[in-house]
C-alpha cells in the first residue's frame, strides 16, 4: 500500500466521520426545535424560580422562557393583578391617552414586587408620586417578572415597545 492511498483513505474516513457527526447534530437540533422536549422541564423549574407561580406562565420564546399570566391571583399575604398586556397592575389601553407620559419598567423580582399588593410595588409608588405633581398624567407600567435576568428583560422590552407606545 502506498503512502498516497493511505492518506486518501484517511481523508475519506475523516470526511465520513465529520458528515455523520454533522448529520447527527443537525437531527438532534431539529428534534429539539420541533418537539420541544425541554418545555415540561422548564415548566417544572418555574416552581423554583418564582414565588407567585400562578401569576406566571411558560412561554415558548427561548429568550423569555416564562412571562406574567394575565388575570388576578389572591395569595395569603397579597393580591396580584396582571393586565391583558402582561404588565402588573390595572388594565390600561394600548393606545396612549393624549397628553399622558408613559414609562415602562422592566426588571426581576424587585420590580415585580414579590409578596406585595399591586399598589405597593415601587413602580406603582413611582406613578402615584409622579401624578402628585402638576405635570402631565403619568402611566408607569410594571413589566417586572420574578427571577428575570438581563436577556429576558431585553427580549420583553423589545416586544412590549413594539406593541405599545412608551415615551422615549
Amino acid at each position: 500500500m502506498t503512502e498516497r492511498s493511505a492518506q486518501g483513505r484517511w481523508v475519506i474516513r475523516f470526511i465520513v466521520v465529520v458528515a455523520a457527526a454533522s448529520a447527527t447534530l443537525l437531527g438532534a437540533e431539529m428534534y429539539v426545535r420541533v418537539a420541544a422536549p425541554d418545555a415540561p422541564l422548564l415548566q417544572g423549574l418555574l416552581y423554583f424560580a418564582v414565588g407567585d407561580r400562578p401569576s406566571h406562565q411558560y412561554d415558548p420564546d427561548p429568550d423569555l422562557l416564562y412571562r406574567l399570566k394575565p388575570g388576578r391571583a389572591e395569595y395569603q399575604t397579597h393580591i396580584v393583578t396582571i393586565n391583558e398586556h402582561g404588565a402588573r397592575g390595572p388594565d390600561l389601553t394600548a393606545a396612549k391617552p393624549p397628553g399622558t407620559f408613559r414609562i415602562f419598567v422592566l426588571g426581576g423580582s424587585n420590580v415585580y414586587g414579590a409578596v406585595l399588593n399591586d399598589d405597593e410595588t415601587w413602580p406603582a409608588q413611582l406613578e402615584a408620586r409622579l401624578n402628585e405633581t402638576t405635570g402631565p398624567p403619568v402611566e408607569v407600567w410594571n413589566f417586572g417578572v420574578s427571577a428575570y435576568v438581563g436577556v429576558q428583560m431585553a427580549a420583553l422590552g423589545r416586544e412590549v415597545t413594539e406593541r405599545l407606545n412608551p415615551d422615549p
